[in-house]
């Protein structure tokens, strides 16, 4: 079913992750333990590192959130989403925010691959966590949004994980203003070629591997997708063509167009959007509790 809307003093302690790297500090901050920089992956030659968020309130099992930062593929950091993590865990869920291989050192399917480790971070440790391995969504802007919808529309990359592993899929995605679709117009800063490793036409064949509208069917997570009018780097029609897609295979998911906004959400209409994730995320993962 489609839905459519428009809408105009701290105790830390510290471990050292080995020659080089960061630390792993463990801090006590507003009613949530966040221990930062834990190693979920060394993929690459490189240590894959996230910061979990955890409710300090006894449950027996928790929902949990995979927050995923954007950046072209090329930027960002797990601290972009740092602050909507602590909240959540405030409400009672497990929070994660990665980061990733970036390109253009890292090509496709480098980030795919970690994001996807991620999740199986989640569900190796669940019972370390208190966590619900059933109750996992992700979310993430850009081009996190674009690998937080790979995460709810394909199982593990072939070949990336042993065969007994855990799936890498989510039970529910948040998408900010993802590419759904890479064969489509790059926008106003074409970050696809170093993504990927080649350019249109001669990289088609990968452009719709990297794609998540690829794998869209009956079995996708449930989505919500919200999308500025305005965004002039990855344009309305990504979001529209996707929730075309999920219409079609018979999977649950809500478009919100928000009107006077861009590549990016501000004042106003960035609370109503968190206002809808978090909804979305208490309807399809708080409320199945066991």
């Amino acid at each position: 079913m489609r839905n459519l809307l428009f809408l105009p003093i701290l105790f830390f302690a510290l471990a050292p992750l080995g020659k080089g790297s960061a630390f792993t500090t463990t801090v006590f901050q507003n009613e949530v333990q966040i221990i930062r920089n834990l190693i979920f992956g060394s993929e690459g030659g490189e240590k894959q590192l996230l910061d979990l968020y955890l409710p300090t309130t006894e449950e027996a099992l928790r929902p949990a959130i995979v927050f995923i930062h954007g950046g072209g593929w090329s930027g960002g950091d797990k601290g972009g989403w740092a602050k909507q993590a602590e909240e959540m865990a405030k409400l009672g869920y497990v929070a994660i925010s990665i980061n990733y291989r970036l390109a253009p050192k890292h090509k496709y399917p480098a980030a795919v691959i970690d994001s996807q480790g991620a999740v199986r971070w989640l569900k190796i440790n669940s019972e370390k966590y208190r966590i619900d391995p059933e109750r996992i969504g992700s979310m993430g802007d850009s081009a996190g949004g674009h690998l937080a919808a790979m995460l709810g529309v394909r199982e593990t990359y072939p070949n990336s994980a042993p065969k007994d592993a855990f799936s890498s899929k989510v039970n529910c995605v948040v998408d900010y203003y993802g590419r759904m679709d890479l064969v489509l117009s790059g926008g106003a800063h074409d970050y696809r070629p170093d993504f990927i490793g080649k350019s249109l036409p001669e990289g088609e064949t990968l452009y719709r591997e990297a794609s998540p509208i690829t794998y869209v069917s009956k079995t996708s997570a449930p989505f919500l997708i919200v999308q500025g009018a305005r965004d002039p780097q990855v344009e309305p029609a990504q979001s529209y063509k996707m929730i075309e897609a999920l219409d079609r295979a018979g999977v649950e998911a809500t478009l919100i167009v928000i009107s006077k906004q861009g590549h990016g959400f501000s004042g106003v209409y960035s609370d109503e959007a968190w206002s809808a994730a978090k909804g979305f995320f208490s309807q399809r993962l708080m409320s199945k509790k066991h």
